[in-house]
Order: structure tokens, then sequence, then C-alpha cells
């Protein structure tokens, strides 16, 4: 799902009862603002969808599989998420009614 199907789901989710500029202006600054708070190192998490955090990544040597070619790759931060119980529970079918 793009970001402009999310939109347009919530407005007709809505019955078009609110205006899609201000759907879009509402999605666009929750993005932002769960974008911003992830890159400062927060964790952000969303009760029932699960968590967002920042994780470090040592450096390390690495080995291209193709050519061989040793490399040596730099520390990193990367984005992590994390699946609450009731989304585990939906993508594998499961009950979420117990999990509540």
């Amino acid at each position: 799902m793009t970001k402009s199907e999310l939109i347009d789901c919530i407005i007709h989710q809505l019955d078009n009862a609110i205006d899609p500029v201000r759907v879009q202006g509402a999605v666009n600054q929750i993005i932002e603002y769960l974008g911003d708070n992830i890159a400062r190192g927060e964790k952000i998490e969303v009760r029932k969808f699960g968590s967002f955090s920042v994780r470090s990544r040592a450096a390390r040597i690495a080995r291209n599989p193709k050519t061989g070619e040793v490399l040596d790759l730099d520390a990193v931060r990367v984005c992590y998420f994390k699946p609450g119980k009731v989304l585990k529970a939906r993508v594998n079918n499961e009950s979420a009614a117990d999990l509540e």
C-alpha cells in the first residue's frame, strides 16, 4: 500500500466526511513526526501494531560473495520494526481477541 492509497482508504472509510486535503495533511504530519523521532533515536510504540526503534551495527569486515573482494563496512544506525502480538496474530490468521 502506498501513501496515496492509504489516504484514499481513510477517506473512503470516513464516507468522504473529511476534506481529502486535510486527510493528506494529517497523514503527512504523522509520517513526518514518526520519522523525526526515529531519526533522533527515540522508540515509538503503537499498541496492537508494533514498535519502531534504532539499532546500531558495529563496523565490520565483509566479503562480496560474487568477487570475493574484502570490504570494510562502517558502523551504521538502522531502523528496526518489531511487530506487536496482535499484528503477528493477524498475519498468521490467528484470533487476536485472545491477545487483548
